[in-house]
């Protein structure tokens, strides 16, 4: 009886010992060869042990869930195919994947239907997309701080940024919003870029990098005896701004009400200048007698495009008085 059992027991380890490496072979059968944002590439090992009829195609299937997956196994290919590429996935999203293959009956009678069976099974996550839209949104000399925002299409769990100040400090970190303050005590430009990332089996995919975005101090109008350098006379307004040595050139920005709709009325092309006369607004000329609200905002172009300094400080011109004031975030109008 005790051999029986000592038997017995040898017989189940050398069972569990077979299922183990037959999982362990079907975990290897699919391999996750490349992925994309909306593609992911697989190849499989070629079934070659089939001893009651003859392979006759491969099925392979894709989804968000093994359930949709296997419903969507109904691609065919031929037998002696061994890679798929998947097209058209979303960005960021893990997907299951089926793999069958079907089967030609030894000596099939004519109408026979061949059989199909399961292969394998595999999980793959397309990367993220590439955020866009790099911005600075504040930079307050008052604060030291600097506000750099970024849009975000398709999903991810967050973000990796790096940026580089003006004294040649690197700091790289993470963050879960789509934005980030950076203090400024001690420079007057940072430059920054920032990839999505998405987690998965305990490790992260990334996207690519954006170009490399320069953020800079928004140009301050320049003080007066009595105010701010914002005249107005003649029909004309008088404008004067410090220098921002980043910037390459300077846009005009002219408003009736503190958080209503800013107008462009100048374009200063020479990064040179910093002053400039103002002839209309709204198709009028100026009036001493009215209230203005006007800031100057710094740009730069780059290969990635034009980058523009944040919009926070303007001046508000009162019958002849000038004060310093901000605003909320306002889309401006060219």
């Amino acid at each position: 009886m005790k051999k029986a059992i000592k038997s017995l027991c040898l017989s189940l380890i050398c069972c569990m010992f077979l299922f183990t490496s037959l999982n362990a072979k079907a975990d290897s059968i699919i391999t996750v060869k490349d992925v994309s944002t909306d593609t992911v590439s697989i190849s499989w090992t070629a079934k070659s042990d089939l001893t009651t009829g003859k392979l006759s195609h491969y099925y392979v299937g894709i989804g968000t869930s093994e359930e949709r997956a296997t419903e969507n196994c109904t691609t065919e290919l031929a037998a002696d195919v061994t890679s798929y590429t998947f097209e058209n996935l979303e960005a960021g999203v893990a997907y299951s994947i089926v793999l069958k293959y079907s089967v030609t009956p030894n000596n099939a009678k004519a109408g026979t239907k061949d059989t199909i069976c399961d292969y394998a099974k595999a999980v793959a996550v397309t990367a993220p997309n590439k955020p866009s839209n790099v911005r600075q949104t504040y930079w307050s000399a008052a604060y030291n701080k600097l506000t750099i925002e970024w849009d975000q299409a398709g999903q991810c769990a967050g973000f990796e940024y790096q940026y580089e100040d003006a004294d040649g400090d690197s700091v790289k970190k993470t963050t879960t919003e789509k934005k980030v303050d950076i203090a400024t005590a001690y420079t007057d430009y940072a430059k920054f870029k920032v990839r999505a990332f998405i987690e998965f089996n305990n490790s992260k995919k990334y996207s690519e990098w954006t170009s490399v975005f320069t953020a800079f101090a928004q140009p301050i109008i320049k003080e007066a005896e009595d105010g701010y350098a914002v005249t107005v006379k003649g029909g004309k307004m008088q404008i004067q701004w410090d220098k921002v040595s980043q910037a390459k050139g300077y846009e005009i920005y002219v408003g009736a009400k503190r958080n209503g709709t800013f107008k462009k009325v100048k374009t200063i092309k020479n990064k040179g200048t910093t002053k400039a006369t103002l002839k209309k607004f709204n198709g009028k000329k100026f009036s001493p007698k009215k209230d203005y609200y006007v800031y100057v905002v710094g740009y730069r172009k780059t290969n990635a495009g034009t980058s523009y300094t944040s919009s926070n400080y303007m001046v508000y011109y009162h019958k002849g008085e000038t004060y310093l004031t901000f605003k909320k975030a306002q889309a401006k109008e060219d």
